[in-house]
């Protein structure tokens, strides 16, 4: 997949306005730093080079959304053994697997949430921001999915620069939401 986006081969949406009569923006992952910044992959900013409060909140933002898809693939990882190692089948094979575990993973979190991802089990954090690791770390393990190597440089495009820029400015005013100034 970082490949696939990299030699933008990922067959994202087309451009859109996050707001009425706004800028076109183009839909995003949300990475770390083994990604390059890219148009259609924002990551976390150093906050040492940023302390303002305009890039801060962009900073928890992208935090949290990042401990999100964390605790979701830490979670999956953890639950089903069968993602601790590389797959050794056929593509075909491997699609069918990950959609059946996607499929009984969303069933058991409505379901028996309760016996199958206990409230501790993932990362929470406190109203002053600091973050308690869920205990799916302990489970998980640290060589699967979140083992990536570097992709490419760290030299942000002009044009992902924009878009990171054109974000923060959302999120700051139309986009903002009353927990992003919690801290």
């Amino acid at each position: 997949m970082g490949k696939r986006l990299i030699n933008n081969e990922l067959e994202f949406p087309s451009d859109c306005p996050v707001e009425y009569g706004g800028e076109n923006i183009p839909f995003y992952l949300v990475g770390d730093e083994a990604f390059p910044l890219r148009t259609n992959l924002v990551r976390h900013i150093q906050e040492d080079c940023y302390q303002k409060k305009r890039e801060s909140s962009i900073i928890g933002l992208l935090s949290r959304a990042r401990r999100v898809s964390e605790n979701t693939f830490g979670i999956w990882v953890a639950r089903w053994r069968i993602f601790r190692r590389p797959i050794n089948t056929c593509l075909e094979t491997t699609e069918h697997m990950i959609k059946a575990t996607i499929c009984l993973h969303n069933y058991l979190m409505e379901g028996r949430h309760e016996l199958y991802c206990p409230t501790n089990f993932v990362d929470t954090e406190d109203i002053n921001g600091n973050i308690t690791s869920g205990l799916w770390r302990d489970e998980a393990s640290p060589n699967n999915v979140f083992s990536l190597a570097r992709m490419g440089s760290n030299n942000a495009t002009l044009n992902a620069g924009k878009m990171r820029s054109h974000l923060t400015s959302y999120f700051m005013f139309d986009g903002a939401v009353q927990f992003q100034w919690n801290k």
